[in-house]
This record gives structure tokens, sequence and C-alpha cells, in this order.
């Protein structure tokens, strides 16, 4: 109870020392099953905040990483929503009151097998909240950003043009997207273990690295972010990507990481 009292203290005054933490960009992983689900991380500073979850009959979306796991007080509009909403309407527009120039993004994982219906009702619910998540209304707004597998690559331009999306470079390397499905990809992801067994401790072999290297390249020259999934997560493998041009560390350990960059 005492560290969510100090965590929701820190995020009500928004005044961290953002402005000592390097320019590398931070993602929370599986953000809810953080101690204190998304406040844990804003407190910090991170700048993007996943939320993994199922969108449940009409418009109800339940936030978790199965559908066994589920749990009916774990609501979209509780647990990220409404803290988003907030802190924007109260920070005049922005994710952070003391740091105005700094972005905050929300990425939205589809855990549910019709991602079409999934994303019309997220729309749907979004569309009272454009002052947050819609850059034509808000130059700062929060950054919004769906990934998962299945995504309608074939329709992406059907959305509103702030749903940007988290695209699987295993799935699709960027030829098969037309010009215009191009601009709603915000980054490309994959799942580090697939292309090295580096573990984040000790030498990290020539030969994955180059491979590892040329991916980041590969993803640069399309003039989008990378981020890797199911990577070590150490202070010697956020150095090591973060040299590399890796655009999202993605950690588990948002407290610990946020510090390391800020050293």
């Amino acid at each position: 109870m005492d560290k969510f009292k100090t965590i929701i203290a820190a995020a009500a005054v928004s005044c961290l020392p953002f402005t000592a933490q390097a320019q590398q960009k931070i993602h929370s992983h599986n953000d809810y099953r953080q101690e204190v689900p998304f406040y844990e991380a804003y407190s910090q500073g991170i700048d993007c905040i996943e939320c993994d979850m199922f969108h449940i009959k009409g418009s109800k979306f339940l936030v978790g990483h199965d559908m066994k796991d589920l749990d009916e007080a774990m609501t979209f509009d509780k647990v990220y929503l409404k803290p988003v909403v907030n802190l924007f309407r109260n920070n005049g527009g922005h994710a952070w009151l003391y740091a105005p120039e700094k972005k905050l993004t929300l990425m939205v994982e589809i855990k549910s097998k019709d991602p079409k219906a999934y994303l019309k009702a997220l729309s749907k619910k979004l569309s009272g909240y454009r002052d947050v998540f819609d850059p034509k209304s808000n130059p700062d707004a929060c950054g919004l950003m769906i990934t998962g597998y299945n995504l309608p690559y074939d329709s992406f331009t059907k959305y509103p043009a702030y749903f940007m999306f988290d695209v699987q470079y295993t799935e699709c390397d960027g030829k098969d997207l037309s010009p215009e499905q191009m601009a709603h990809v915000a980054t490309f992801s994959t799942n580090f273990s697939k292309i090295s067994k580096w573990n984040g401790k000790g030498e990290f072999s020539t030969k994955d690295r180059e491979t590892v290297q040329r991916l980041i390249d590969e993803v640069h020259s399309m003039g989008k972010g990378i981020r890797f999934w199911g990577a070590p997560d150490t202070e010697e493998a956020w150095k090591t990507f973060s040299e590399m041009g890796v655009d999202y560390i993605n950690t588990d350990h948002v407290e610990a990481c946020a510090s390391f960059f800020r050293k």
C-alpha cells in the first residue's frame, strides 16, 4: 500500500527528473503485471506502456494475457483509459505537466480472435477522447499503437488516422504493405529469441550481433522504429540494444531500466 501511495503521489505531481533521462525510449512490457499497473511505469517516465486486452461482448474490454485469467475488475477503462484521460486533461493536454515535450504511447495488444470487430469497438470507445488520442485535436496527444497476431493489414486505412500499428516483422517485412498502409505502421517488432540465443550476459557472438544489426538497419531504412520482445532483460542487454539503435527497449523491470538510462 505504501508503494502504491508513493507511486500515485509521484504521478499526481508528474515532476520526476525526466530531463536527466537519456533519449532512449523504454517499453513497459505486459505492464498490467506490474504491482501498480500504469502508474508504476508512468511515474518513471516510461515512454510506451503495453496493455494486453480481450474484447468481451459489446464494448467491454478486459485486461489480461490469457482468457482463463481475466478479472472483471481489470477493465481497460479503469486500469488504463481513465488514468490516461485524467492525466492529459489535468496536465493541459500533455502526458507530463513539467515535461510537456515528452510523449507517451499506449500500446494495446489484441488478444481476441476477431481483430476487425475488436478494432471497430475500440474505435467507438475512443471516439469521445480525441483531445487525448488524436494529434489533429492535440499535437501532444497520447500515441495509440496496436499490436498482436493477425492484424488486418488490408484494412489499416479504414481506422482513424491516429490508430498506429506495431507489425510483427516475421509475418510482414513491409514489402506486402501499400504506401497508404505503411503510413499506419509505427514500429516493427520481432521475437529476439528466434534470431539469437544471447541471454544478455557475457559474449554476444559476432554472427548474432551482425544478424540483429542487419534487422535493425532494415527497419530503419523504411523509416520505422523497432522493438524486440522475448529479449534478454539485463543492464548489459539494455546498453547493447541502445547502442545498436533499438528504438524501444522492452522491459519488465521499469524502475531499474529507467534508472539505468538516467545514470
